[in-house]
């Protein structure tokens, strides 16, 4: 988890905000799959998991429903509209993130849209997670115990008895 934490804010730096917009909007469902009982993802643990952990640090009117929906559009269609036949009562038309270093623009709503600083965005999901890892590390949560090892990561050396003598990601 710490690699892709340790990604989105590179992505942040170098200006890959698409990069750092699409794994940022995955976080809640990883976070909320390795905590539940049977180690998936649905809606409502994302929405649940957003609200316990992200909404505060990102500090917007975005809710845990238009995020979800939000995320369901992004990473599905590669959109940034809220699918009307899926979500009728989107709080927003669409979702704009600004990007620029000399401007500053957050939480704002024009003409329907609601206006996120990507930066804020982006580094109040990696805050979010960083609180939920130390959260879930100190109450020895179970399913967090179970699942963790399960994610994605990098493995320097490779993974026996796979591939071996390279960095691999599994």
């Amino acid at each position: 988890m710490n690699d892709l934490l340790n990604e989105i804010e590179s992505a942040l730096s170098n200006k890959l905000y698409l990069i750092a917009l699409h794994c940022s909007l995955s976080l809640p469902d990883i976070c909320g799959a390795i905590q539940s009982d049977d180690g998936t993802a649905s809606g409502e643990k994302y929405k649940k998991w957003y609200d316990e952990y992200a909404y505060s640090k990102i500090k917007s009117n975005l809710t845990s429903l238009d995020c979800y929906w939000f995320r369901c559009s992004v990473l599905h269609q590669g959109s940034t509209i809220p699918d009307p036949k899926k979500n009728k009562n989107a709080n927003y038309s669409r979702i704009v993130f600004i990007l620029s270093d000399s401007v500053f623009a957050h939480n704002n709503i024009i003409n329907g849209a609601l206006n996120i600083d990507i930066h804020i965005f982006c580094r109040g999901m990696i805050e979010g997670v960083r609180e939920w890892q130390n959260d879930m590390i100190e109450k020895q949560d179970e399913n967090y115990l179970k699942y963790y090892d399960k994610t994605i990561k990098k493995y320097q050396d490779g993974l026996s008895p796979y591939v071996l003598g390279c960095e691999v990601i599994s």
